[in-house]
């Protein structure tokens, strides 16, 4: 076995969260990422597409649960989160229920590296304490 970091795909985490005839081996892959026995990279793209798929395979699935889900996966001791922020995010998106993963995502980093968002979505940005010019004022169109 490779001791190199592979990219984790959405479809392992749904697999293991069903009763389908690969879910037991995906159940075992994710201990051995909790383990520490296999390295994988959670990529922000999969956590987004992963915030709105597991409610598809897990009914009633709330924020709640998907963050704790994720959480756990992110914790692993094989679990290599490339941004450090993602856990960040999760939390800003579990709180926020009009907050997307993607405006949460960019929020946590905007936050963690004192910048501005350029966006005309100013209300879900402002509510997290970021900074959001004025797009005409900035231009000069104002």
């Amino acid at each position: 076995m490779s001791d190199r970091a592979g990219l984790l795909d959405s479809n392992v985490v749904m697999e293991a969260l069903k009763h389908g005839e690969s879910s037991e081996t995906c159940r075992q892959f994710l201990l051995a990422v909790a383990d520490g026995r296999i390295s994988v990279v959670l990529d922000p793209i999969v956590v987004h597409e992963l915030t709105y798929t597991i409610p598809r395979y897990l009914k009633g699935a709330d924020r709640e649960r998907i963050v704790d889900t994720l959480l756990v996966i992110l914790g692993s001791r094989g679990a290599l989160d490339p941004s450090s922020l993602l856990g960040s995010a999760l939390v800003a998106w579990r709180d926020d229920p009009a907050l997307s993963f993607a405006d949460a995502y960019l929020g946590t980093i905007a936050l963690s590296q004192d910048r501005p968002v350029y966006t005309l979505n100013r209300k879900d940005f402002e509510r997290q304490g970021i900074d959001v010019p004025n797009l005409r004022q900035l231009i000069g169109t104002s």
